[in-house]
């Protein structure tokens, strides 16, 4: 292949590092080399000696002073013989790829280590991309791919995948756009195609071995590279393990990354890169002048741990960290069937650590994840996250069954399932099928009789919704307690007797709730303060009073009945007692549902608030109010006056001198009949040093004060006047 026009003008213009080679021209020569050339310090002066690891077989790794030395000196960018050595044979043996007996320019099988295969995937992507190019991909995937791409100015072309990965048939329509002849003259074609073919991060997926095959048909007659990113390669949960891209490479096209991050140590940082040569090359070229090497010592601690365990023996730990992972992700499956059925889609990994859950009725996660889900102390990551665009909006979810044991997984799903972000996500599904506008609860008012009202509106509103909502609740859930507890609801909201309350509490609420913020206003006027509480008493007396109002609430309810097909019960034969409604006989039977609920519930509802009602505002409360706006105003008679003084504990004569004297004093003063009035007259008097001249004046408006305290919510709530 020519790879002339794959490589960037940079990757190309690199040169080898003189330093670099006279580095590892040192480390190949024989120790009876003099050499004065090499940059390199004195390993005698290193503090570390020696060191020793048992792995969990009980294998020993042993590095002596001498191999200590050297695992604390530079090394070769390309990564140390030994281990390059064992990681060649590991994927001849392995991937069998068919340039591994090429010559360099037909594309011969190079390795080269790197610091974890993200380096790997940064020098190769900064090998091939100049700003413009267009390159292939399947998206979601992984965010550091995307990280690293972004900012290189390519154009991300999102390849259509499923449960079993890139669709061939998918990536030949984009692929159509170019033209052999465009192909020929490498017209802007795509230069590589992305993908992680085994367990993908996110998803999950995996590509199939015919769908490989006709990606590879695909490469080769538009001739561009295939990136195969495998971390995952090694937790491949069935057997044989998947063919490779690089097994299938016959033309020296894919770049392979590997990672021993999954299956040995993450932190140790340890990737290789397989590619044909001329590729491999250039990286190397890259590392000379980045990082120069992976360290030496976490390269010369695996390779000896390989070298001891040999192929077999790596294998055989490979299968009992796939055996780990089997049985992590079986325990994330059966806690999805167990609490998400329903509510949720997904589907079974077949490598990797990841569970792709598209979340029902919601169009973006972020949200759900980033706050709600915290407050339940559960953590899953959003699906936007691995987007092309992450603030595009997605339904998905990641859950990692790498670390939580199977009942910190069950406690999770658990938790996100019924916590009340996916039960409002069902309602919110719901709502869009019935093709109906959910009334949220989250904005209602922080005081009892707005709270109250809104709530009623909204079971008023979405009442179906609600229902359908519960039965789906009951229908996912396996827990018995919000099972029993949703059929008891359904029970209840299924009745006239709750569909009658509904009717009965929402025109009454709506009224409580206009004079309650009416007498919740900052800068109440206390002269009128008592107004709407006088109006209230006598719109509920005319309600009680007026058979129309309960006849309009009756007819409303038994419509609702109907429609929703919920039975009315027949009128149960009783006798009554006339103090319940003086209009009957001491005695008597109901003849109808009508006169049974006017009479039973009706009647006693606005009985109660008209009681609670006389009981808050009581005549010598109302009084004294509107006489406390009186004095504010200076504008008060002795009667008054008299109110007030008796309240207060003041001397009537006093107080009146004391308006009089203010009424014609020379300079302004507060005026006013206002609760901000109050603090007014306070401060004024104060602030001119006045309390002690207008002492039942000041006594007063301070005592008044300290039960009715200017900027309450609730005006009167604590006021027993």
């Amino acid at each position: 292949m020519n790879y002339s026009h794959f490589i960037t003008a940079v990757s190309a213009a690199r040169k080898a590092s003189p330093i670099r080679l006279l580095t590892e021209l040192m480390q190949k020569s024989p120790p009876s080399l003099i050499s004065l050339a090499g940059g390199a310090p004195n390993p005698n002066t290193f503090p570390f000696k020696m060191a020793t690891i048992t792995t969990g077989d009980g294998t020993a790794v042993n590095i002596g002073e001498d191999l200590m030395k050297r695992a604390l000196q530079y090394s070769a960018s390309a990564g140390i013989p030994e281990l390059l050595s064992w990681l060649k044979d590991l994927q001849k043996s392995l991937h069998n790829p068919p340039t591994a007996n090429y010559s360099p320019d037909q594309g011969q099988m190079e390795i080269c280590v790197t610091t974890g295969s993200q380096e790997g995937l940064s020098k190769v992507f900064e090998m091939l991309i100049n700003p413009g190019d267009n390159i292939l991909l399947d998206a979601p995937t992984y965010p550091g791919t995307l990280a690293a791409l972004r900012p290189l100015g390519c154009n991300i072309i999102n390849v259509p995948s499923d449960q079993y990965g890139i669709i061939p048939k998918a990536l030949k329509e984009i692929l159509s756009r170019w033209s052999p002849e465009d192909v020929r003259k490498h017209n802007n074609i795509p230069k590589f195609l992305y993908t992680i073919p085994n367990g993908g991060n996110p998803t999950g997926t995996s590509l199939t071995t015919d769908r490989k095959k006709e990606i590879y048909q695909l490469a080769r007659q538009y001739n561009f590279l295939v990136i195969e990113d495998d971390p995952y390669y090694f937790l491949q949960f069935d057997k044989p393990w998947a063919p490779t891209f690089l097994s299938m490479d016959v033309d020296g096209r894919v770049i392979r990354t590997d990672s021993f991050s999954k299956i040995l140590s993450s932190g140790l940082r340890i990737g290789f890169l397989t590619g044909p040569k001329p590729l491999i090359d250039r990286v190397i070229l890259h590392i000379q002048v980045s990082t120069m090497h992976t360290s030496t010592f976490t390269q010369l601690m695996i390779a000896q741990l390989l070298q001891q365990w040999g192929e077999k023996g790596f294998l055989e730990h490979v299968d009992r960290v796939v055996e780990f992972y089997r049985v992590q992700r079986d325990a994330m499956l059966a806690a999805a069937d167990k609490w998400l059925k329903g509510l949720a889609d997904w589907h079974a990994p077949a490598a990797g650590m990841f569970l792709w859950i598209k979340i029902k009725g919601v169009s973006d996660t972020q949200q759900l994840i980033m706050e709600k889900a915290l407050q339940k102390e559960v953590l899953l990551v959003p699906g936007g996250a691995f987007n092309i665009d992450s603030s595009v909006p997605s339904s998905y979810v990641r859950a990692s069954f790498s670390l939580s044991s199977p009942a910190q997984m069950d406690q999770t799903l658990y938790a996100f399932m019924e916590g009340s972000p996916v039960r409002h996500a069902v309602m919110e599904k719901i709502s869009q099928e019935v093709g109906s506008q959910l009334k949220t609860l989250k904005s209602l008012s922080n005081t009892r009789w707005a709270c109250r009202a809104e709530a009623v509106a909204a079971v008023k509103q979405n009442y179906p919704i609600i229902l359908q909502a519960l039965q789906e609740i009951i229908e996912t859930t396996r827990l018995p307690d919000p099972k029993i507890k949703a059929r008891g609801l359904i029970h209840e909201l299924n009745s006239f007797k709750f569909i009658f309350a509904l009717h009965m509490m929402h025109p009454v609420l709506q009224m409580v709730v206009k004079v309650s913020k009416a007498l919740q206003a900052p800068d109440l006027n206390l002269l009128t303060a008592m107004t709407g509480a006088k109006s209230l008493r006598n719109s509920l007396a005319v309600m009680r009073s007026g058979p129309e109002y309960f006849q309009s609430i009756f007819n409303d309810s038994v419509k609702m009945c109907v429609e929703n097909d919920i039975s009315i019960p027949t009128v149960k034969k009783r006798k009554m007692s006339t103090h319940i409604d003086d209009t009957f006989e001491s005695q008597h039977h109901f003849d109808t549902k009508e006169e049974q609920e006017r009479i039973t519930s009706f009647y006693p509802l606005l009985d109660s608030v008209i009681t609670g009602i006389d009981q808050r505002f009581e005549q010598k409360t109302c009084k004294t109010v509107t006489a406390m706006g009186k004095l504010l105003s200076l504008d008060i008679g002795r009667d008054d006056m008299r109110i007030i003084a008796n309240k207060f504990k003041v001397s009537l004569d006093e107080l009146e001198a004391e308006v009089r004297l203010l009424q014609v004093y020379d300079g302004s003063v507060p005026k006013g009949s206002t609760t901000n009035t109050t603090r007014e007259w306070l401060d004024w008097l104060k602030e001119s040093d006045q309390t002690s001249l207008f002492q039942a004046f000041y006594k007063s408006i301070q005592c008044f004060a300290a039960v009715l305290p200017v900027h309450v919510k609730e005006p009167f709530r604590n006021s027993h006047m």
